[in-house]
């Protein structure tokens, strides 16, 4: 392992975008609206013209939901209530999938302590519809559902394989990752009370935010498990985070991972070897250099 205290280089890619807020989403510009849809304009000029989705938009009691005519998918929810039960149908049909802000997007207005999920339920939107539940303690699946369980109120996927979403204001200061897990979801513990968190052997892939806004974890470590990457800003926001040990089968680390981690003095860096991307790029590297270009960074060892 290699270690750092604050150098340079590597702040420099760790610690980028450090004035960005936590969990930025970024999606198309809407430059004009037309009959037919509104317009948008891709990352390569192209305009795209899509029918406009506000008319396709239902709602039932709390629900805000659209449909193919076949299942449902939940948009929205107004519910004022602690606890919010999704319904296995509305209208008839199936209620399969979850979409990004199925339970709301603005945290102050949120109440939800206790979210209950169908068993028809196939589907959670991969940017967490959770994340803006800042009084969440518990999120309940009916046991008949074949794709997601909840452990102690906390989701994962049926096979335990990816944790989904550790509720914000659960209770505990410590929470040790299952076993079997080898994902961390996108901001799947998110802003939370936990003071530690534990991760197992066989953890692979940790995802963008997926443990940013911790502000009460001092040290994370890394150094069992067999995580290869790290998703942009996945520690961004842990203020008081110190220590942190990188596993040795790491390749690549996000851009912002350690933006506003204003206390992180020591990390130890794995021996890396040159992406097969920097080659095509024209970079060289010396051996037993720190290298980083704003997005990656690594060491090569001997």
């Amino acid at each position: 392992m290699f270690k750092f205290k604050k150098t340079a280089a590597f702040l420099m890619c760790l610690l980028m975008c450090g004035s960005m807020t936590a969990f930025q989403r970024v999606s198309a510009e809407v430059t004009d609206d037309s009959e037919n849809g509104d317009i948008f304009v891709d990352e390569n000029g192209n305009q795209i013209v899509t029918e406009s989705e506000e008319s396709e938009i239902k709602q039932s009691g709390d629900f805000l939901y659209s449909t193919d005519g076949e299942t449902v998918k939940i948009e929205d929810c107004t519910s004022k209530e602690t606890e919010i039960v999704v319904p296995e149908e509305i209208e008839g049909l199936p209620v399969t999938e979850l979409g990004e802000t199925a339970f709301g997007k603005v945290p102050e207005d949120s109440v939800a302590e206790k979210i209950v999920l169908p068993s028809s339920i196939n589907y959670i939107s991969a940017d967490n519809p959770f994340i803006y539940c800042i009084k969440l303690k518990e999120i309940a699946v009916d046991e008949k559902n074949e794709n997601y369980v909840s452990v102690d109120g906390v989701l994962y996927s049926k096979d335990m394989t990816t944790l989904v979403c550790y509720p914000d204001s659960k209770s505990g200061k410590s929470y040790t990752v299952d076993s079997k897990t080898t994902t961390l979801g996108v901001a799947s513990i998110y802003y939370t009370e936990l003071e530690s968190v534990i991760l197992p052997s066989g953890l692979e892939n940790i995802s963008r935010y997926a443990l940013s806004s911790n502000e009460r974890i001092k040290s994370i470590d890394m150094s069992s498990t067999k995580v290869t990457e790290i998703g942009d800003f996945a520690f961004t926001g842990c203020t008081l985070l110190t220590d942190c040990k990188l596993s040795s089968t790491l390749q690549k680390i996000g851009g912002g991972a350690f933006s506003n981690c204003s206390n992180l003095e020591d990390i130890e860096l794995p021996l890396v070897t040159v992406l097969d991307d920097m080659e095509k790029r024209g970079i060289s590297i010396d051996k037993n250099e720190v290298w980083t270009d704003g997005q990656t960074i690594c060491y090569v060892g001997p």
